[in-house]
């Protein structure tokens, strides 16, 4: 509650936004940590 009023909020939209921001800051410093698949998986995209 504001002084405005009620204030709703989508707690999983809220968390996805937080979760892509790490990400985002992540990638402008330097890149993001990764590890391989201990069995590589081979795409064929078109």
């Amino acid at each position: 509650e504001s002084a405005e009023g009620l204030v709703l909020m989508d707690q999983h939209a809220a968390h996805e936004r937080v979760n892509f921001e790490k990400m985002r800051r992540a990638m402008e410093q330097g890149g993001v940590p990764s590890q391989r698949l201990l069995m590589p998986l081979t795409l064929q995209l078109s």
